[in-house]
């Protein structure tokens, strides 16, 4: 019944343009428009302690908040946002990252394997309130020496976010 009543504002929520969700009566809620990123394929696959990862590979920036060229977000509007890593390495190695928020851990982040020829991957999850201008990013910790990070057509490392 909802959606044979109600199709145009059905279509007016999905767009960009509109960000919010159809609650009973047809109201929308939320406003502005869409803030939402992902990006994987990290440039440098041993970066070092302290260093941003820098995902390269843009899948949606829709906002333009995320700079792939420095792997750091800039909040376009503020608001509370959900951001998302996903880490995947290669066996025998370990890596500490967290998702900073100028230059503070909001979400640290440890994986280490031991399992021969097993690339395994790891996700973590933070939200974080924002104003408009400041930034996020994924750090690397800790990491031992060598190629660690690893990403193949079936596992992605990536770092995601939306505004909520």
């Amino acid at each position: 019944m909802f959606l044979t009543v109600f199709p145009a504002l059905l279509v007016a929520c999905m767009s960009a343009s509109v960000r919010g969700f159809v609650v009973p009566g047809g109201l929308v809620t939320g406003s502005g428009s869409a803030v939402v990123f992902h990006a994987h394929g990290p440039s440098n696959t041993s970066p070092a302690s302290g260093k941003i990862i820098e995902y390269t590979v843009v899948e949606v920036n829709e906002g333009q908040g995320y700079n792939a060229s420095n792997g750091v977000f800039m909040a376009p509007a503020g608001g509370m946002y959900m951001f998302s890593t996903q880490t995947c390495i290669w066996s025998n190695t370990f890596v500490l990252i967290a998702i900073i928020k100028e230059g503070v851990v909001v979400q640290p982040s440890a994986l280490y394997d031991t399992s021969p020829g097993y690339a395994p991957c790891s996700s973590s999850q933070a939200f974080v309130r924002l104003s408009a201008g400041q930034r996020v990013w994924v750090e690397s910790r800790r990491t031992n020496n060598g190629n660690m990070l690893f990403e193949d057509e079936e596992r992605w490392t990536s770092f995601s976010g939306v505004l909520l």
